[in-house]
């Protein structure tokens, strides 16, 4: 995915979280992690947009670090973006 069109993804999901009273935060350069969500309840989650999968390093890189911040990990897909964040949303009681 071209950078433009990731940011563009990224931001996607952060206006959605938004709307549903989630503080998110986009890290720069997608480093370490896409966004940074805290849950109205108070939940925080390290979630990485993508379009393509992830090669598993990666993902279980960004899983460790999300574990040791007291974090859960969410891999969103372009393909399935609707139905993943719904999913998030309903793991936090946020319809």
């Amino acid at each position: 995915m071209s950078y433009r069109r990731g940011r563009e993804f990224e931001y996607k999901v952060k206006r959605i979280l938004e709307a549903h009273g989630f503080v998110v935060f986009r890290c720069a350069g997608s480093r370490p992690i896409d966004l940074i969500a805290f849950a109205p309840n108070r939940q925080i989650f390290f979630i990485e947009c993508t379009r393509a999968s992830k090669d598993r390093a990666t993902i279980e890189r960004q899983k460790a670090l999300a574990d040791r911040c007291g974090a859960t990990y969410v891999l969103i897909s372009r393909k399935n973006y609707l139905e993943e964040v719904r999913k998030l949303l309903r793991s936090v009681g946020v319809s």
